[in-house]
Order: C-alpha cells, then structure tokens, then sequence
C-alpha cells in the first residue's frame, strides 16, 4: 500500500505511516518533524517545537526502564515505571493517550493545560490540566491533525487529508473555525503558531516550494512571508514584531529566516556551522540555536554566532527556551542547560521515546511515546525542573 505524504511516496508496512481520504490512521514522524517551540503562555512556537524542530525521527535511548519493562499505560522515566497521577524520580505522568496512540506532532501549554495531537488509531486534539485530572479529548479529528498552539483564547492545529486546513477552537469550547482551507492530492500544512492576532504555518501546494504563511483570526488576509525549503519539519518561533523559521533548500545547509509579522521580505540572520541546525529557540535578545556537538547564539537582528556550549550531548531534535534556560532532548534524555552555558544537566532519562518538549513556570512538560515497533501509547509528562 501507497499513500502521499506531502508529496512525498511513503510505503507502508506493519503501521500507516501517510495520510489521505477519510483514513484516521497516521503514524510514525513525518519527515522533519520538528518540534514546539513554546513562547510563553500562548505556546507560540516550533516547532520547533515546535520548540525546535527539521529533523526527522523520535530520540529513543537506553538506560533505566525499558519499554518492555513497562506494563500497559506506564512510562519509562528515571528508572522507574509511572501510570497516570503518579509522581517518582522527578516525573510526573499526567495523562496517556491510549494503546497504540502517538503524541508525535507537538504539545503546546497555556497557564492551565497542556495541548498535543494524536495519531495512528485515534486522530484528535486534547489536553490535561497542569493540576491533573487525566486526558480531556476536545477535538475528534476525522483526518490527521499535525501541530498545535494556543494563545489566549484559542487553540489550533493543522489538519490534512486530500482537504488541508488551519482550524481554531475557542478553549472555552465552540465551533471549529476553518482559518485556511485548500483541495490538494500532493501538498499539506503544518507547523502552527499563533501571536493572538495571526495564525502562522508552513504549506505546501502542488509539490511546489514549501512556504511560511499566516492568516487574520477573522480568516481573512494570507499572507506569504517566504519560502522554507524543500522539506517539512520547520521550527517556527515568533518575538514581538517577526515571525522566524528554518531554512534548508536542496538539503544542503540550513539557515535562520525572518519576516515582519505583517508581512515583508525575508532575512537571512545565521547559516548554521557546518550546514546543519537542529533546532533553534529565542530568549530575549538572542537565537540559540544546535548544530551537531554544540549549542550557539546570535542576535535577533543578525550577526556572527557564538559557541555556548560544546558537548557530545548536545544531539537531537527538539529544543525550547524558557527564562534563563536551554532544554533539549537527546538520545532518549532531557537536558537542561543555562543560557550562560554553565551547568548542563539531565533532568529525565527514558528508554521510551521523547517525541516533543515544552516549558514555562511551571516545569518542563514531555510528550513520551513507548517504542519500539508500533506500539506508540502516547503519554504527556512534566519533568520537575
């Protein structure tokens, strides 16, 4: 069997791995898949992130429980096997997506709750309060959703199938509101974030050139603001007056872009070291972004980058910024390091699979999947910090 994932051919063996038609199932990392990057209580980010993203793949690493270690419903974390509400090792489980169930395109947090979107048996939107209190589904997609954010109003996503939309829900509860919607066998939509006035997304149409997009809450003005390059899994990340991606054209080398929220031409601030970047995030000033073995920054305007940290940890896909902090996920652990780039540490060690990250006051909030093979059984985690 043979689906189009974007454009691309995807052969589909033990699991569906593409999207098309009115099949609910979806499944393993679209190519690129980056993460959330969470801009503060509106979970504006990347990917990056969302947080930070481009790359393709889950991190799955070795140590502590394994996930044939795990019952049904618990997560490997720190050595320990945790079912929902339970708190252990500096993890708390607070909610689990069900069997075969990924969490593998995004989480975003809000003051009160986190967000994610699931795929392979079960396509929807959902959320967990912060205090607790087990999966909210808030959203039952009949297609594939990918990406997600909230500000303070709304939470939105991605959704394709041969239709592709940006849709908004009010949190209160409400409708569906269809921000873009477009018919296309070959193109797509992902990487959603939003200021609280425009929606911001990749898309492509027809095969062609894979752009970042946004659209009026009033589901009015699109506007272009560059082209992404030739693959999905962008980071996308806002600051108070642009909207910043990655770039990468013919696999090549990658670069950070940005753009005027309201539109205008784009600028190149950074060619990564070495031609790749694996993801990137903002605080204050300054993107901090990974290349292989080291993390760098730059200021938002441009200029030259400078080494922040050097170590073999430094690997991945996922990266966010929050306050004084860098996180990252590599090799099936969480690490946290300052801004300043002292004192890196690990905050969570799992053999399961750490699929997206996001942070803010309240602690670092993982979405974990178990592995291997196709066993998914998404569940969202807060590290304590």
């Amino acid at each position: 069997m043979r689906l189009n994932w974007f454009g691309s051919t995807v052969v589909v063996m033990s699991m569906i791995v593409g999207c098309g038609g009115d099949d609910k199932g979806a499944g393993g990392q679209a190519q690129g898949a980056g993460g959330q990057m969470q801009g503060g209580e509106g979970g504006a980010g990347g990917s990056a992130g969302s947080g930070a993203g481009g790359s393709a793949g889950s991190e799955t690493g070795g140590g502590g429980q394994g996930p044939a270690d795990c019952p049904e419903a618990q997560v490997s974390c720190n050595g320990a096997c945790l079912p929902v509400g339970v708190s252990a090792g500096g993890c708390t489980v607070l909610a689990h997506a069900g069997k075969h169930v990924s969490i593998d395109h995004g989480i975003a947090v809000d003051a009160s709750h986190v967000y994610w979107v699931e795929q392979l048996t079960h396509t929807a939107v959902a959320r967990v309060a912060k205090a607790g209190g087990g999966r909210e589904e808030i959203y039952d997609s009949p297609y594939v959703p990918l990406s997600v954010a909230v500000d303070e109003k709304n939470v939105y996503w991605a959704e394709n199938s041969v239709m592709h939309w940006v849709r908004a829900m009010p949190k209160s509860g409400g409708a569906v509101i269809d921000l873009v919607t477009f018919v296309d066998d070959f193109g797509g939509i992902k990487d959603v974030v939003s200021d609280g006035e425009r929606v911001f997304f990749t898309q492509q149409v027809r095969s062609g050139p894979i752009e970042v997009r946004s659209v009026g809450l009033d589901a009015g003005d699109v506007v272009v603001h560059g082209p992404a390059g030739d693959y999905f899994g962008t980071t996308l990340a806002l600051d108070s007056g642009f909207v910043y991606w990655k770039f990468n054209e013919s696999f090549d080398k990658d670069e950070i872009r940005r753009s005027p929220r309201t539109g205008g031409e784009p600028q190149v601030i950074v060619t990564a070291d070495g031609g790749t970047l694996l993801g990137f995030a903002i605080s204050g000033e300054f993107i901090y972004y990974m290349s292989p073995g080291a993390i760098w920054r730059v200021p938002v305007s441009g200029g030259d980058p400078t080494e922040v940290l050097s170590s073999p940890d430094v690997e991945g896909t996922f990266f966010v910024a929050h306050a004084q902090a860098l996180y990252w996920a590599s090799s099936g652990a969480l690490w946290r390091v300052g801004v300043d780039g002292k004192n890196p540490t690990q905050l969570v060690k799992t053999d399961d699979s750490i699929s997206h990250i996001a942070a803010d006051t309240s602690g670092v909030y993982l979405a974990i999947n178990k592995r291997p093979g196709s066993t998914a059984d998404g569940s969202i985690v807060r590290a304590e910090d």
